[in-house]
């Protein structure tokens, strides 16, 4: 019978190894673990697990050189040089040590059906894996194509000397045998715990309160502890600008592009929006602040208007471009509430879409002043009116009053109210403004 050989590079692994060593250990034939310079017990239970099965467990201790770009591969091929020496034409299963398989059996069955008719070619066989996604219930879905599994690359294979792998930052085990076989396989599965490291310290909390709690009854603990295990226990979004600065700055976290990340995509309303304003206005020139992404921008473009937009955000005035075609060298930033004396009167509609209630009132003045100076014709404005139940529903809304009391803003600072054709969308949120209109 052949032999299966289970390989592991671990660093600092002593929640983890155990994990997935443990449930396999009575049923292979052996295991290699490569230790990178572990500092935190990981070497001692290895040596604990040598003790318990003599013969079984190899400990191979060579630094993880982490300054180095290449050095998972180097470390691999670690493990990979002892199974060549001495394991030549048996089986091998790699595993991190945050990776969990409880299908040995199901890799035997494999083997054994290889083995049945020998093949001369090198066999690598990649393998079903389901990675686990901020709790034990939920599991990634972002495959290409929403393919069904999700395969990491020949982690299972018949051990040959032809093999190697390359000295980058994911390796995946190469053969310089021109005819080797490269195969998959959703028989076997591989569990990855990898984005979900926490539930072992969410574990080590649970059992201390358990044993030390003079305020939460076992009762209570127990479902604070499946709750957060399962990703059902409570809570609320809160908005992400809220976070102390270190913290996005630490973590590389930009609040516009977590708010913009949904409103990015053209869609049908845009499409809509740009062909009612250009029926009614006819505008040879347009400007709209706040544009996001450019999507009205865009539309506009399609009826041969010289259109144009800005936002106060670079991250997504960086990213506009890429959204769609021709709004290169349209899509500038810039801030609502400062002024731009070579935009004075220069765009014949001037737009200012779901921006006014962001504002605060003296903010409002300002940013009325300014589309005012921009425009030579007409104004554009959809506001989130009091009583309209979106306005709670973004908590980046700051101003909220009546139609007549935004009307009275937008008379004060030089535009004539216009009446709203019934045929626009969203006609209910929209006011209309003309500029020298005498």
């Amino acid at each position: 019978m052949k032999r299966l050989i289970v390989c592991y590079i671990v660093e600092n692994e002593i929640d983890w190894l155990p994990l997935s060593l443990e449930p396999i250990i009575n049923d292979i034939d052996g295991v290699v673990i490569v230790d990178g310079g572990s500092k935190d017990g990981t070497i001692e239970y290895i040596k604990n697990m040598q003790e318990k099965y003599p013969d079984k467990i190899t400990l191979i201790q060579n630094r993880y050189e982490h300054e180095y770009i290449g050095a998972n591969g180097r470390q691999r091929n670690v493990y990979l040089k002892y199974l060549q020496l001495r394991y030549e034409d048996q089986w091998n299963i790699t595993l991190d040590a945050d990776e969990v398989t409880n299908d040995i059996d199901k890799f035997r069955f494999l083997i054994e059906g290889f083995e049945k008719e020998p093949l001369q070619d090198d066999i690598m066989c990649s393998v079903k894996m389901r990675h686990l996604i901020q709790d034990v219930q939920h599991e990634d879905n972002w495959y290409v194509n929403n393919l069904p599994n999700h395969f990491v690359p020949n982690r299972f294979f018949k051990i040959s000397s032809d093999m190697y792998y390359p000295e980058v930052e994911h390796p995946v085990l190469s053969s310089k045998n021109a005819d080797a076989l490269y195969l998959a396989t959703n028989l076997p599965t591989i569990w990855h715990f990898g984005y979900i490291r926490h539930i072992t310290q969410l574990r080590k909390k649970y059992l201390n309160h358990l044993a030390k709690s003079n305020m939460h009854t076992k009762q209570f603990l127990q479902e604070w502890y499946m709750k957060h295990l399962i990703g059902e226990y409570p809570r609320g979004i809160i908005n992400i600008s809220d976070l102390p600065d270190s913290i996005k700055r630490d973590f590389e976290i930009d609040p516009d592009e977590v708010y913009f990340k949904d409103r990015i995509k053209i869609e049908l309303k845009h499409m809509i929006d740009a062909r009612m304003w250009w029926d009614y206005f006819k505008p040879k020139s347009t400007l709209e602040a706040a544009c996001g992404a450019g999507q009205r921008v865009w539309a506009m473009l399609g009826h041969s208007v010289d259109a144009y937009g800005f936002d106060s955000s670079k991250w997504i005035v960086d990213k506009a471009p890429l959204f769609a075609s021709g709004l290169t060298g349209r899509i500038f930033q810039h801030n609502i509430l400062q002024p731009k004396e070579e935009w004075l009167e220069k765009y014949e509609l001037v737009i200012a879409y779901d921006i006014m209630e962001h504002l605060d009132e003296k903010q409002i003045r300002i940013a009325l002043t300014n589309l005012y100076d921009w425009s030579s014709k007409y104004v554009l404005l959809s506001i989130c009116f009091e009583g309209d139940p979106k306005f709670v529903l973004d908590k980046t809304h700051i101003t909220c009053k009546p139609k007549a009391w935004w009307e009275e803003q937008i008379k004060m600072v030089g535009f004539e109210i216009m009446p709203t054709p019934n045929h626009f969308p969203f006609g209910h949120q929209i006011v209309l403004g003309r500029k020298n209109a005498n």
